[in-house]
């Protein structure tokens, strides 16, 4: 079963083979009925909570930032160790011709 949201978010949901035949309907759409009102009431708990704020967004924006940062310092101090070893070997190999 393929459920959807005004959002676009879609939901595959497999059902057991004890749930796919034929015996009992009433107690099968019962079942599924109840089932899809809980998990509509949870998505609208969760909305509600998430415009209250009480669920914190997470913002990796600063982390990311952080993390660009200390890439930058390793290549920098790289770049401070490496070119005067480059030099050093570009001047021994201008002795050497």
């Amino acid at each position: 079963m393929i459920i959807g949201d005004e959002s676009g978010r879609v939901y595959l949901i497999e059902l057991s083979d004890s749930f796919r035949s034929r015996h009992d309907e009433e107690n099968k759409k019962n079942f599924l009925n109840n089932y899809l009102e809980r998990e509509a009431q949870r998505e609208k708990s969760i909305e509600v909570l998430l415009k209250r704020k009480l669920i914190p967004v997470k913002d990796d924006s600063a982390r990311l930032l952080k993390q660009e940062q200390n890439i930058k310092d390793k290549i920098k101090r790289i770049e401070e160790r490496y070119l005067p070893f480059v030099n050093e070997l570009m001047a021994q190999s201008e002795f050497r011709q």
